[in-house]
């Protein structure tokens, strides 16, 4: 049991820090940018500045004001591209888990979602470890604390990783994609403050 809390506990760790090395990246390549966007605003002032007429300063600070805005968008697309990149990058090294460690993971993770009574529907590829010896051993654990057994279902071929809990009609995914969206969703101030840093906007 301390083993298998290590290696679960190990797994999520490491795919909240890779989510969060990410930003921590995504926010370096803004300021850099934001750099870039200061400079040349500050070189298309001072040509503004040196125009004959105030008609030709006022036409140049409104094109460094819109050149700026649009250094801004294109700096936002990046990082959004970015903190995508990385959340995408958890998932296929979630889905790429060796059996041993994603058995681990889902062992947990089912002990703490399952009511008692839930069809297993696991991915294709989880169907080898995923199997009546492992639903044996996780329906022990539920049956100490008085959850009724599982029972394995047949394989969910839209699924790429992990398993579905059924129960009633309803349906709990904990599938790699959807274990780093709650990540992801749960990370949601730390992903709007590297988007929107208030500096660009101020």
């Amino acid at each position: 049991m301390a083993q298998e809390e290590k290696i679960t506990g190990r797994i999520l760790a490491q795919a909240r820090a890779d989510a969060e090395a990410a930003l921590a990246a995504a926010q370096s390549k803004a300021d850099e940018l934001l750099a870039s966007v200061s400079a040349k605003c500050a070189k298309q002032q001072e040509e503004a500045s040196a125009a004959a007429t105030r008609e030709a300063e006022e036409t140049a600070q409104r094109i460094a004001r819109m050149s700026a805005l649009d250094l801004r968008k294109d700096e936002l697309q990046l990082k959004r591209a970015l903190v995508e990149e990385a959340f995408a990058a958890a998932i296929e090294r979630l889905e790429a888990l060796p059996a041993e460690d994603a058995s681990a993971l889902y062992e947990r993770l089912i002990c703490e979602q399952a009511s008692g009574g839930e069809a297993v529907c696991p991915a294709p590829s989880a169907a080898g470890y995923i199997n009546a010896a492992f639903l044996a051993r996780v329906s022990g654990r539920l049956a100490k604390d008085g959850r009724a057994e599982l029972t394995l279902a047949a394989p969910a071929p839209g699924l790429k990783a992990g398993l579905l809990l059924m129960k009633d009609g309803a349906v709990t995914d904990l599938s790699p994609a959807s274990l780093v969206r709650a990540l992801q969703d749960g990370m949601e101030a730390d992903v709007a403050a590297a988007l929107y840093p208030s500096a660009l906007y101020a």
